[in-house]
């Protein structure tokens, strides 16, 4: 069996663990976060239960993630065991880097309630 892996590019921070002096909001990442603090900001942040609740903003009006892109035979609104790999571009440097994964973790369809944000998470992690 093929392992299922997520590639998510988000926006570049230093930490992902909340809003800090020196790294305030992700740069980059899509147009929201030009204007706005994207949800990717929490991302390695660690949350109730030893949890990590983890923000992917998918393209589209509908803002649902095509789980069967990720496993053609999903008939779910959840996938568990996915390798997600968070990308992000490097501002001034260019180029990309891998900046985080989550292994074993349960991809969602649409987002769900995180401790973060009302609606963010579409990975979740222990």
């Amino acid at each position: 069996m093929m392992e299922k892996i997520l590639f998510a590019r988000i926006g570049w921070m230093k930490r992902y663990s909340g809003s800090k002096a020196d790294d305030p909001k992700p740069i980059g990442g899509g147009a929201y976060n030009k204007d706005n603090c994207g949800g990717e900001i929490c991302n390695f942040k660690k949350g109730p239960g030893r949890r990590y609740f983890g923000f992917v903003r998918p393209s589209g009006r509908r803002y649902r993630l095509n789980l069967k892109r990720i496993d053609p035979v999903s008939n779910s609104d959840s996938l568990p065991d996915v390798l997600v790999v968070f990308v992000a571009r490097i501002p001034r440097l260019g180029g990309q880097r891998v900046v985080g994964w989550y292994r074993n973790a349960i991809v969602t369809e649409s987002p769900k309630r995180s401790p973060f944000f009302d609606r963010a998470s579409v990975v979740s992690h222990k």
